[in-house]
């Protein structure tokens, strides 16, 4: 038997009072609310189940025959109700735990992933960085090495506690400072990479020209620092040189053939 509570006045007054309520008589009882099934009923009790100071149920038992339920029988019901409120409420209680236990253990394993997935990329980025043939380095906003790979050990010959914690300054040909810190500064006023071409002063003394490319590092859209990579272009520099001494020989070789040319005419 259905029962809206929302419209039903004895079920209304129940939940207010949150007391037994006991229908001596539904022929006589004006709020009985007649409903297709229960025509049989004479006789009605109804408990509410209390948890918490709320009605969270209730239990009713019904007769075929008037004035059948006494007080004993609303004491032993009351009783009862009791007892089933407080086993709805731990079985309430321990539905809720689960899902909570559940939830956790979800978020746990999302952390968990997240957390693997973040070393695997933290791994791939330090295998990469290590085994790059260019140099490789990080500074702060002051210029100062917060970080190189063995390529940059390589190319200037110093070791890596030689050259973290250092300035930059002190490792660029003098007459190169200049156009590193305007660099330096068009990086920090602007985004995107910027390129140029220095020469680096290794420890044995040589000079080493490296092409440099670098690109600001931003945390949470606040600039932090500056990755860069060097490259080691001796190679190219030397190929350069031959070609433009290959090009003078040939300019000298041309002008010594036009006079010739010119002295026979």
């Amino acid at each position: 038997i259905a029962f809206d509570g929302n419209v039903n006045p004895i079920l209304q007054r129940l939940c207010l009072t949150k007391q037994t309520v006991l229908v001596p008589d539904t022929v006589k009882d004006p709020d009985w609310e007649r409903v297709s099934g229960a025509e049989h009923v004479r006789n009605w009790m109804g408990v509410p189940l209390v948890a918490s100071g709320n009605v969270i149920g209730l239990y009713s038992v019904d007769k075929a025959e008037p004035h059948f339920f006494q007080p004993e029988h609303a004491r032993l019901a009351e009783t009862l109700a009791a007892r089933a409120a407080s086993a709805i409420q731990n079985a309430q209680l321990f539905e809720q735990s689960q899902r909570y236990v559940a939830e956790l253990e979800k978020r746990i394993a999302e952390r968990k992933r997240a957390e693997a997935a973040l070393r695997e990329s933290e791994e791939r980025y330090r295998e990469l960085f290590e085994n790059a043939k260019d140099a490789i380095y990080v500074h702060d906003l002051h210029g100062t090495y917060l970080k190189v790979n063995r390529a940059a050990e390589t190319l200037s010959g110093y070791t890596r506690d030689e050259i973290v914690g250092h300035n930059f300054a002190e490792f660029v040909a003098e007459e190169h400072i200049r156009n590193v810190r305007h660099g330096f500064c068009t990086k920090l006023a602007q985004s995107g990479e910027t390129s140029y071409e220095v020469d680096v002063i290794a420890k044995d003394g040589r000079r080493v020209p490296v092409e440099v490319s670098s690109r600001a590092i931003y945390e949470n859209g606040v600039l932090v620092g500056v990755q860069g990579m060097a490259r080691d272009i001796t190679e190219r520099k030397l190929a350069e040189d031959n070609l433009l001494m290959f090009s003078r020989r040939l300019i000298e070789a041309q002008e010594d053939e036009r006079r010739r040319i010119a002295r026979e005419l």
